[in-house]
């Protein structure tokens, strides 16, 4: 009898938050555990305590986590990694995003605040840690997964280009070859900016921005590094102003959200979901029969121009057979984030999902989001605050 590798998701209540967790299940092997933030509104403490209480429950005494994704560092999707620590370890992956703000904020910026709490729970633990930095993704890339280069021995800690392959689930008959497959990228492309950022601190500083550590950011090298925010690139645009950063000069940095993808290598899967608990605002079918498998996470990404929707598409077919099975509708679904030719994406995904809790009930158009899903015909679930409102999903492969 053919035994099958199985994969467990699900997608946790954490109201406006996010907590992600699969669970790659192969016999004769310890759990493959991957995570994708961890994270609820600061200021619901029902929330925060049912985040806790998804990890206690979800992740076993014993289990190490072997990859954890962060999207971007607001509170809502960080707050909570402190509840990961017993099940982080040197074997643990932590993947990011790249952003040379994350680095030179003054200190009161709330960012550093959680990204400093981040890298403080890594170093502490022998964490490895890696940067995803913006990179055209090589047209020679197979959605087979053949030429995925990467398994725990071949990454080295520090940069990854955007859409690099991770994994180390690997199949018995045929070496090198993942079964499931991890690739997180981002769609803003920043590198006309860094190179003038680098440029610009290299001429004031006299030393590469790379070699920049700590000890020098004094009140003098900070200011510098503010007057190069303020006077380069996107940094000074209309379209990443965001109000509650203006003062420091960072772009709004949910258009650096990392986005993941999360999928098998191969097309003989036998997936099905089912939701414990509807809000009465989806429109619900479960979900099942033979595919892929594949999730994309998007964060707090920005898909809300047809633009963005045409240039993750075209990633997207890089590295699988679309539709994807299970898409995350961005940034806890508001209505500045996704637009009507992602939800009328018919060949892109076949499900959506979008987590969101009390804050987002609270504004006046967050009943115009489930308005919009229904009027494309599309399938959501909702996973909101509530503690039985998960969507949990087994695929077989």
């Amino acid at each position: 009898m053919m035994r099958f590798d199985r994969l467990q998701r699900i997608i946790h209540p954490s109201g406006h938050g996010a907590f992600f967790t699969e669970r790659i299940i192969q016999e004769g092997k310890a759990d493959f555990i991957v995570v994708y933030d961890c994270g609820s509104f600061d200021n619901y403490p029902i929330e925060q305590k049912l985040l806790a209480n998804e990890v206690n429950e979800f992740i076993n005494a014993g289990d190490k986590i072997d990859i954890l994704f962060i999207s971007h560092f607001d509170s809502d999707h960080v707050n909570g990694i402190k509840h990961l620590t017993p099940y982080l370890s040197s074997r643990t992956k932590l993947v990011m995003p790249f952003s040379y703000e994350y680095f030179y904020l003054p200190k009161n910026s709330p960012i550093l605040e959680y990204m400093s709490m981040v890298m403080g729970i890594a170093d502490d633990l022998s964490v490895r840690s890696y940067w995803v930095r913006y990179a055209d993704i090589p047209n020679s890339e197979s959605p087979s997964g053949d030429n995925a280069p990467l398994d725990s021995s071949d990454i080295s800690e520090g940069f990854l280009n955007s859409g690099t392959r991770i994994g180390s689930v690997l199949s018995s008959d045929r070496d090198r070859r993942f079964k499931w497959i991890y690739v997180p990228f981002n769609l803003y492309d920043d590198r006309q900016y860094r190179e003038k950022f680098e440029a610009e601190v290299k001429a004031r500083f006299i030393k590469e921005a790379k070699d920049i550590g700590a000890l020098d950011l004094d009140k003098e090298a900070i200011e510098k590094l503010r007057d190069i925010y303020k006077s380069l690139g996107p940094y000074a645009t209309k379209e990443v102003k965001d109000s509650t950063r203006k003062a420091n000069g960072s772009k709004n940095i949910n258009y650096n959200s990392l986005i993941v993808l999360s999928k098998a290598t191969h097309y003989n899967c036998h997936c099905y979901g089912h939701f414990p608990y509807r809000h009465l605002a989806c429109r619900h079918r479960l979900f099942g029969g033979y595919c892929d498998g594949a999730c994309l996470y998007t964060g707090d990404s920005n898909l809300g121009k047809p633009e963005y929707v045409v240039r993750l598409d075209s990633v997207l077919r890089r590295y699988t057979e679309l539709p994807i099975c299970l898409f995350q509708l961005p940034h806890h679904g508001s209505r500045q984030y996704y637009c009507n030719r992602l939800l009328r994406a018919y060949d892109m995904y076949t499900n959506l999902f979008v987590n969101c809790g009390q804050y987002d009930f609270n504004q006046k158009s967050f009943p115009q989001m489930p308005a919009d899903v229904e009027a494309a015909g599309r399938n959501m679930q909702m996973v909101t605050g509530q503690k039985y409102c998960r969507l949990e999903q087994e695929v077989e492969f």
